[in-house]
């Protein structure tokens, strides 16, 4: 087992039985990764994105040295993130000025907004897919450590003056499941990043908005796929399931009959959470 300690920067290895085995951190003392997956046996597949040029590494599991450094080209490093900075004397400096978080800046306080999880990540189909902000092209990985081109966008992030991010939620043989992501806040209104959620039919070649419903519930459950988290290629992503709703939809009879029925009976609303597994059908 590989356990990251994101607040140490450090990758701790134990075996199965929960023995400690050895440790290593991350990319230095001061550096951490963003996104960190299971490659094969001897790797990690590692993103750093604050690194202006190379983010996505393979990285070794014995002692955390970098293996292969996996270049996607870019002309400018972009950020989903709005930073305000405030001076000692309160003079608000405006919010599109970026900054990348961890930078430190003399003499000013600052304050950075939320914009929710992306996955820069994804495996899909034995291979991984690569998402950096920065260029206009979404890639494949494959097996052989070569780039090829899954997704190319226009206009180009870089010709826009309010950007307008791209982010995959989930990918099967026929359907991508996408958002586009405005990179703006308003600090007085605490409001900002508005999405839009969309699809591509690889069939019909369609484009198409899309609202997702959990199937076990007898009502209109949304599922919300920012709560998708990629796990591997068998797996396509995982998501948890509050045992308190849970309860509370079997006492309501929301739930149609089946495993998730079964489940909620027996929890009680302090249980952990129910954990759903996302697999693509066979």
């Amino acid at each position: 087992m590989l356990v990251s300690d994101f607040n140490k920067r450090k990758i701790y290895v134990y075996d199965l039985y929960g023995k400690f085995k050895r440790s290593f951190e991350h990319k230095s003392k001061y550096m951490c990764y963003n996104a960190i997956f299971n490659y094969n046996n001897d790797n990690l597949i590692c993103y750093d994105k604050y690194n202006n040029e190379i983010a996505f590494v393979l990285v070794s599991k014995q002692d955390g040295r970098i293996t292969k450094e996996i270049k996607i080209p870019f002309k400018e490093k972009k950020f989903l993130s709005q930073i305000q900075r405030i001076s000692e004397d309160n003079y608000v400096i405006p919010a599109d000025i970026q900054v990348p978080a961890g930078s430190i800046i003399t003499g000013m306080g600052r304050s950075q907004a939320p914009s929710g999880a992306n996955r820069p990540i994804i495996p899909y189909n034995d291979n991984w897919i690569l998402l950096e902000f920065s260029s206009d092209t979404i890639y494949t990985l494959l097996p052989d450590n070569s780039l090829r081109p899954f997704i190319a966008r226009t206009p180009s992030i870089h010709s826009m003056d309010t950007e307008i991010m791209l982010i995959l939620r989930l990918i099967s043989d026929r359907y991508y499941f996408m958002e586009s992501i405005r990179n703006e806040y308003n600090y007085d209104k605490n409001t900002g990043f508005s999405r839009d959620f969309f699809m591509y039919d690889k069939q019909e070649r369609s484009f198409s908005r899309y609202t997702v419903y959990n199937g076990d519930y007898s009502i209109k459950k949304e599922i919300y796929m920012v709560g998708f988290t990629p796990v591997n290629n068998e797996i396509e992503a995982w998501y948890p399931i509050e045992a308190y709703q849970l309860v509370e939809s079997y006492k309501k009879g929301e739930l149609k009959e089946g495993k998730l029925k079964e489940i909620a009976s027996k929890l009680d609303e302090e249980d952990n959470p129910v954990i759903m597994l996302v697999k693509h059908k066979k």
